[in-house]
């Protein structure tokens, strides 16, 4: 199902064809209306699914992580960083909390170099305090053994974090330094508290600089296509939409969260 929702390809669709004895070729993309599904699904952006877990709330849980099944729930966000996708994933979960907070898990050096070294619920948290106290990347991987890409990536959010905290609106630079946060996938709400304004006001501001998210398709061929879809996602690192936007009414179905 993951592969499915990721990249658009109906393979459910497809799997129930080749059962009935069709080949990739005689079948039709459902996504374009014009090719076959007989290709490779090219991707021009990011998933990331990210589990729910509920094991603090409840007494004499190991919190520690490994192949029995703990999560109650998960999410899937899109974008085209990495950085945008785990921002947006972490807010989805519902937890009340963001990726990097003021306020840290662990604010004893030890204590989270204890943490790093074996798999939690808060592990993700953690590498971002780490980084937060000063913490090499090449320590962190040596005590966690989570990729180095992965973790200069959630220093770069560590980073911009820092800096927009500092961040004055009458920068010269502070345009381009907010269009670079809400590429990274910091919300409105989360820069309107590190820059001590309303959101409504944050949300104003980025208007006014003309930041606004682009609408994406997810079409399963990087746009080699046209493609006939509805899957669609939001980012600020784009320049266009994918779409036309009519006058009619639209509707929005929202889903039951992460549970």
């Amino acid at each position: 199902a993951l592969a499915s929702k990721a990249t658009g390809y109906p393979l459910a669709y497809v799997a129930a064809k080749l059962s009935l004895g069709y080949t990739l070729p005689e079948l039709t993309n459902k996504i374009t209306q014009v090719t076959s599904t007989c290709f490779e699904p090219a991707l021009d952006y990011l998933v990331v699914k990210v589990p729910r877990w509920e094991a603090r709330k409840f007494e004499n849980i190991d919190a520690r992580l490994g192949s029995q099944m703990k999560a109650i729930g998960e999410v899937m966000a899109i974008g085209r960083t990495f950085e945008e996708i785990i921002q947006k994933a972490v807010r989805m979960l519902g937890i009340g909390r963001e990726l990097v907070e003021d306020v840290p898990v662990y604010d004893d050096m030890e204590a989270i170099r204890k943490e790093l070294r074996k798999p939690t619920d808060q592990r993700m948290f953690v590498v971002a305090d780490a980084i937060k106290a000063g913490m090499s990347i090449d320590e962190i991987h040596e005590l966690s053994g989570i990729d180095p890409w992965f973790l200069h990536k959630i220093r770069n959010i560590v980073e911009m974090h820092a800096r927009m905290k500092r961040a004055r609106f009458s920068e010269p630079e502070f345009p381009d330094l907010l269009r670079r946060a809400k590429q990274l996938g910091f919300s409105d709400m989360k820069l309107s508290k590190l820059m001590g304004v309303s959101p409504e006001k944050m949300r104003s501001l980025r208007r006014y600089h003309g930041i606004v998210p682009c609408v994406k398709q997810i079409d399963s061929l990087a746009a080699e296509y046209p493609a006939k879809t509805n899957y669609l996602y939001t980012t600020y690192n784009g320049s266009t939409d994918d779409i036309d936007f009519s006058e009619k009414g639209e509707v929005v179905v929202l889903g039951a969260g992460p549970i």
